[in-house]
């Protein structure tokens, strides 16, 4: 697929149009949804992003904590870097702390639920409260979810 050696060059523009023009609007793949979070976060559209965000995490929130950044050639490192050498400053503080938020849950979900927090104290906004507790919740079900294999 076109997107997805956009994607993997890391041209996120074009990779984001493609994947928004083959988007199903009524049943989207979640992996499609993962590619285009990162591609808005980077375009700087944090809006949108939080929006596919928000709709993934409600259905399956380990297509994204279960990333390995490795294997999947994850490029959420590299846009955190690209997002702390000061390339998002036009955007406005707490929509930086969003983008840290929906990055960091590929990889570390305690720093994603800190910068989701800094962004609700920052800037207030009905939808983070709700993808913090989602979160949050995730955790303590994997949490036990790994407990209970350990114990089997």
């Amino acid at each position: 697929m076109l997107a997805n050696q956009y994607f993997m060059a890391r041209e996120f523009e074009k990779a984001n149009a493609i994947l928004e023009e083959l988007l199903d609007p009524v049943h989207p793949h979640p992996y499609q949804l993962k590619k285009l979070i990162l591609c808005n976060v980077y375009m700087g559209r944090i809006d949108a992003a939080l929006t596919y965000f928000h709709r993934l995490i409600k259905t399956n929130i380990r297509v994204l904590t279960k990333t390995n950044i490795e294997a999947e050639d994850c490029p959420c490192k590299e846009i955190i870097a690209y997002i702390q050498q000061g390339n998002l400053d036009r955007l406005p503080e707490s929509d930086k702390f969003k983008a840290l938020g929906m990055l960091y849950l590929y990889c570390d979900v305690i720093k994603s639920v800190f910068y989701f927090n800094k962004s609700n104290q920052s800037n207030p906004d009905n939808e983070i409260p709700d993808i913090i507790r989602i979160i949050e919740k995730s955790i303590t079900s994997t949490s036990k979810i790994e407990y209970s294999e350990i114990q089997s």
